[in-house]
């Protein structure tokens, strides 16, 4: 079954996340609504992402292919257009410095990726660029080796997403078994790396501090199908529970939890306005090209505010629109260009390769 609603899911946090991104480039505006507040969050839809990537994966695991196809079909969904991206961004530092430095006005979060570039020039750049060409920049700690943000920011939670594709088939392994002690050994042992990683390795790209995101989408998966099939409820227990945790540490969370489990409830009993407003064609094919979307704006507005800046746009008012705006047209326009011709390639083949590992499988198994 295709879950059409978690894909128009993806697609609306692919938007948060531009138009969280593109307004840091704009004047600050600081607000003490908490509702604007929720929004000026950029972690809250890569959370949203996270525990997406979860459920996904678990759905994935299910299909009990062997751990290096299932490895290598991951690499191939996740690697092409982000080492693409990866390079862009590389070449461009010195031009995304310059064109940083010459926004006409200030703001915290201008001067904070400022401060990241010249981060980079002042690491060890071939350890910096190797640990984000193999995606291993998220264990490396931030205290000493400060490589998460420098060359291609929202890259932090893409180290996270292959820490959890690595380690999560043996977790699945293991919890399948049902060994009571076993699995009371894994538990503790998580709980120690946990509470290791608050102390010594505190950045959000080591996957024991943001693990407990892909757990919820993870855990959810099998209560959902249990959901779908029997009407059983455990899965808005489970929720519920989380999210009313959550409520006494940030209430946002609670919120995302709420967001989520409203979101499945809705994909099994799906009625015309949440029809309307995740599974309508312009936001299932956002949902579709997200992740070129997450991968390709910051060079793209980099690029437009650069194009501003030579044409001299001084108007605040103009520069504003056209970076929101013009910025989402034209990482929209981009992103589809990429995920139809590079995305698009590389799933079919991994699914082919799959597919030609599956019929192998059943040859054999038909001669035996």
């Amino acid at each position: 079954m295709r879950y059409n609603y978690l894909e128009g899911l993806r697609g609306y946090m692919a938007l948060w996340v531009f138009f969280y991104h593109a307004s840091g480039f704009l004047p600050q505006a600081k607000t003490q609504n908490k509702f604007l507040s929720f929004f000026f969050d950029g972690s809250l839809p890569v959370i949203i992402f996270i525990i997406l990537s979860g459920f996904v994966t678990h759905l994935l695991l299910q299909k009990n292919e062997t751990y290096f196809f299932y490895l290598k079909r991951r690499a191939l969904r996740l690697f092409p257009i982000y080492l693409i991206c990866l390079l862009i961004s590389l070449f461009l530092l010195k031009f995304s410095l310059h064109t940083l430095e010459q926004i006409p006005f200030e703001g915290s979060k201008i001067y904070g990726r400022i401060k990241l570039i010249e981060t980079y020039y002042n690491s060890n750049k071939t350890l910096n660029i190797l640990s984000h060409l193999t995606l291993s920049h998220g264990l490396f700690p931030e205290s000493r080796f400060p490589f998460t943000y420098t060359i291609m920011g929202q890259s932090w939670s893409l180290t996270l997403e292959w820490q959890f594709y690595i380690l999560i088939p043996f977790l699945y392994y293991f919890l399948n078994k049902k060994k009571v002690i076993q699995n009371g050994l894994i538990i503790v042992l998580f709980i120690l790396i946990m509470l290791f990683s608050k102390n010594h390795m505190t950045q959000p790209s080591f996957l024991p501090n943001m693990i407990i995101f892909f757990l919820i989408g993870y855990f959810s998966m099998p209560l959902f199908k249990k959901f779908e099939s029997s009407n059983n409820k455990y899965i808005f227990i489970f929720l519920s529970s989380i999210a009313l945790i959550y409520c006494f540490k940030n209430w946002m969370i609670s919120c995302l939890i709420l967001i989520w489990g409203i979101t499945l409830y809705f994909q099994k009993y799906k009625n015309s306005f949440f029809d309307i407003l995740f599974g309508g064609r312009i936001i299932q094919f956002l949902g579709k090209i997200s992740y070129s979307v997450y991968c390709m704006h910051m060079i793209v507005l980099i690029i437009l505010i650069n194009i501003l800046q030579k044409l001299e746009i001084n108007s605040v008012l103009i520069f504003s629109i056209s970076i929101l705006f013009g910025g989402a047209f034209f990482t929209i326009l981009i992103s589809h260009l990429t995920y139809r011709y590079i995305e698009l390639y590389f799933i079919k083949l991994g699914k082919t390769k799959y597919d030609s590992n599956l019929a192998i499988k059943i040859n054999h198994y038909s001669k035996d």
